[in-house]
């Protein structure tokens, strides 16, 4: 992509946020009880794998900075989940109004694999997002993740496609993804940070 094709789609993109917000629900996460970002936010969790599960199509997830594992147990097959016509964003410091203030750089929101003993990386999640059948859009709205870094996902089983896509697996699949980071992501196969089977994603500044 060329820097005129490139910057014209940050401009579409930014257009389209902005219509999005105005009619989307929006859900806050932030890291933990401690955490006193979101204060007087609602609805409010602590967890970002319970808000996905909340979220309707159309819905905006607002996740402040902080790191977020997709689960406490040590189960590798446990990942987050993309959920169709749900958008994911990161990058926030927990104060904001609007997208548009936000900063992914300064506002580190880390998805990570790292379920297991900390630092070892051979018994983390196999992927640490997967997208399954989950439409560019629906209803109007769109599969969105958005200002994240996506890190020590580790696919060493060739079960149910276990060695494929560390970071994310997809599977007729479409979101966008975009202003995300891919770091730190292993399989012994294809797809160290994404591997898209049968989907077709839109991605941007990554």
């Amino acid at each position: 992509m060329n820097k005129r094709l490139s910057l014209l789609f940050m401009a579409v993109t930014m257009l389209l946020l902005t219509s999005m917000q105005l009619t989307a629900q929006v859900i806050y996460v932030k890291p933990g009880a401690a955490s006193t970002a979101w204060s007087g936010k609602t609805p409010l969790y602590t967890d970002l794998q319970s808000a996905t599960i909340a979220a309707s199509s159309g819905t905006q997830i607002w996740v402040a900075a902080g790191t977020y594992k997709p689960t406490t147990t040590t189960d590798r097959t446990i990942s987050f989940t993309l959920k169709d016509g749900v958008a994911i964003y990161g990058g926030f410091a927990g104060n904001e109004t609007t997208l548009t203030q936000r900063n992914w750089t300064n506002n580190k929101t880390i998805l990570s694999g790292d379920i297991g003993v900390v630092g070892t990386d051979t018994d983390n999640s196999y992927h640490v997002i997967t997208g399954i059948g989950t439409s560019s859009a629906q209803l109007g709205t769109t599969t969105w993740l958005d200002g994240v870094i996506i890190e020590k996902g580790y696919g060493n089983s060739s079960s149910n496609n276990q060695n494929l896509g560390g970071g994310l697996y997809l599977n007729y699949a479409s979101p966008t993804i975009v202003n995300c980071v891919f770091q730190n992501n292993y399989v012994s196969n294809d797809g160290g940070a994404l591997y898209a089977n049968n989907s077709t994603t839109t991605t941007a500044n990554n």
